[in-house]
């Protein structure tokens, strides 16, 4: 190859280059103006893209702000709707509190209810009782009436006829007399027997003169009993007036109604019996409280009663020695028999209180127990007449 032709080829070659190179540069320059632009655009989307998420950014801190704006007063209003139901809640307990004082006081009403209920039933009971009353009153004055000049006429008779029986009081006040000496120095035991006659009369009876023992019977007037005032009396038993009823409404409520119930007693007895009796007991005891609400608590009525009753030749009494089978609370035989062995020691007379009744029954058990305890302790046994040691509980004051 000549030096033309690489010459020429040279120059070609350089030709070609340049070509190659202004292409290359052509593609760079584009590829940079390209990429350039992509940039740019890449900016300017970026940007964009930015303003956008930051104006979202504002309307997001925006939001979050009336929301927590929203929250603060959604708070405020659960803070106030907290102190109303705190409000709320001290107004309930109030209230609980106001209820369970009306719930006190309605107990307390009811109580009062049931008490004036049971009180109801029981004037509704002493009205009857009285209502009864009234009628045999009626009819004993329609009697008293009939038999009056008849009385007049049988006066001497009657006389006559009691005399026996007062020679017989007297003759056995005399032997008590009598005996004054052993008073002094013995112990005497009373048994008295309250509330009779019962069914259970006979079967105190018959326990009584199997010991050979005397008693006295305060009793009430029971006109379907008659057999066993009768049965009291024959077997020399003393027989004592325990007026009437034992209604204490009836028997405490005026002098007038207390003395009706002493004279009933004691008439009805008579003319079954020709027993006229001279021994007393005050239902209840001469101290009692209870008659206080039948007179409007006149303290006076009782003192009055006992003036009365002397002056009528009575002689009254209470008691030192209580079987205490009446205190309301169902006592055995031998707690019973206890009461009244352990109430007797120490004393030189006992006038020992038991009641007649068929609801009694642990008193008629005790009752040989009883005897034989006084016995051991050295008592003998007496029943009560006017002139026998007493004992008097001073009447209510109040």
């Amino acid at each position: 190859m000549n030096n033309k032709d690489l010459k020429e080829s040279m120059i070609n070659e350089e030709r070609h280059t340049g070509k190659r190179y202004r292409r290359m540069k052509t593609v760079f320059i584009t590829v940079s103006v390209v990429l350039a632009l992509m940039l740019i655009a890449s900016g300017f989307l970026y940007y964009k893209s930015f303003s956008t998420y930051k104006e979202q950014l504002g309307k997001d801190e925006q939001l979050l702000k009336d929301l927590s704006g929203k929250l603060t007063e959604k708070q405020e209003e659960l803070d106030q709707k907290n102190k109303e139901l705190d409000i709320k809640q001290g107004e309930l307990e109030t209230i609980q509190d106001q209820l369970g004082s009306i719930q006190k006081e309605l107990d307390s009403l009811k109580e009062r209810i049931a008490e004036v209920s049971a009180e109801n039933e029981t004037f509704k009971k002493e009205n009857d009782d009285l209502k009864k009353e009234l009628e045999e009153a009626k009819k004993a004055l329609k009697a008293k009436q009939e038999l009056k000049a008849k009385q007049e006429q049988q006066a001497k008779k009657d006389k006559q006829e009691t005399k026996p029986k007062q020679e017989t009081q007297e003759k056995q006040e005399t032997q008590e007399k009598q005996e004054e000496p052993k008073k002094q120095t013995g112990k005497v035991a009373y048994l008295t027997f309250d509330d009779g006659v019962s069914k259970n009369t006979p079967k105190l009876l018959a326990v009584l003169d199997k010991y050979g023992v005397k008693a006295t019977f305060f009793a009430n007037w029971k006109p379907s009993l008659k057999e066993y005032y009768k049965q009291i009396v024959k077997k020399g038993h003393a027989l004592g007036n325990h007026t009437a009823t034992h209604q204490w409404a009836s028997v405490y409520s005026s002098l007038d109604s207390f003395k009706k119930e002493v004279k009933t007693f004691e008439k009805n007895v008579y003319e079954l019996t020709g027993y006229r009796t001279t021994l007393f007991r005050f239902p209840g005891g001469t101290s009692n409280t209870k008659g206080l609400k039948y007179n409007g608590r006149d303290t006076t009525l009782v003192p009055r009663a006992i003036e009365w009753l002397k002056s009528e030749g009575y002689a009254y009494f209470d008691w030192n020695v209580s079987s205490r089978d009446a205190d309301g609370k169902k006592y055995t035989a031998s707690e019973i028999a206890n009461h009244v062995l352990n109430g007797a020691k120490g004393k030189k007379v006992a006038i020992i209180l038991m009641h007649d009744m068929v609801s009694k029954q642990t008193t008629l058990e005790a009752l040989p127990k009883i005897i034989e305890g006084l016995k051991a302790q050295g008592f003998t046994f007496k029943v009560l007449s006017n002139s026998s040691s007493t004992v008097h509980f001073k009447p209510a004051s109040k």
